[in-house]
C-alpha cells in the first residue's frame, strides 16, 4: 500500500465519521454535504433521495417504525452511530468502494443494525459519497425483542 492509497483510506474514514456525527446532532445540511451534488442515499424499504437538498427533505421525516424512547419526556432521543469493520473493496484513481457496518442507539437502548455499501468520488483533495445504500438488518422494539 502506498501513501496515496493511505490518505484515501482515511480520508473515507473521515467522511463515514462526519456522515454520522452530523446526523446524530440533527445537522443534516451538513450530512448532505458529505454527498457529491447529485449523490443517492438509498434506504430500500424507506427512501431513496437524489441530490443534497432531496436528502435533507428526506431524511427530516422521521421513519415510521424507530422508537423514541424519549418521547415521554418531550426532550428528543439522543442518537448515537457506531460504525465498525470498514471494507476497501476498491480504490481507483477518482472512485473508491467500501462498506461497514453500523449500530444505533436512540435514548438509552439499541435500536437497529446494518451495512452500507458506498460509492466515493474524489472531489478535489475530498472524498464524496456518489452512492450510499443503507440496508437495515434487525431492530429492537419497544418491548426489546429482536424483529427482522
Amino acid at each position: 500500500m502506498n501513501v496515496e492509497e493511505m490518505l484515501t483510506r482515511e480520508a473515507i474514514r473521515d467522511r463515514y465519521a462526519i456522515y454520522n456525527r452530523s446526523g446524530d446532532k440533527g445537522r443534516l445540511e451538513e450530512l448532505a454535504q458529505c454527498f457529491t451534488p447529485d449523490g443517492v442515499l438509498d434506504a430500500p424499504g424507506y427512501f431513496s433521495a437524489r441530490g443534497r437538498e432531496d436528502i435533507v427533505r428526506c431524511l427530516m421525516r422521521p421513519p415510521p417504525d424507530t422508537r423514541d424512547s424519549a418521547a415521554s419526556s418531550g426532550k428528543p432521543a439522543r442518537i448515537r452511530h457506531f460504525v465498525s469493520n470498514i471494507r476497501f473493496e476498491s480504490i481507483e484513481r477518482d472512485t473508491a468502494r467500501a462498506s461497514a457496518y453500523f449500530m444505533v442507539c436512540r435514548g438509552d437502548a439499541l435500536d437497529h443494525w446494518g451495512t452500507y455499501r458506498d460509492v466515493f468520488s474524489r472531489a478535489g483533495s475530498r472524498w464524496l459519497l456518489a452512492h450510499r445504500s443503507v440496508a437495515v438488518d434487525g431492530r429492537v422494539d419497544d418491548a426489546g425483542r429482536q424483529s427482522d
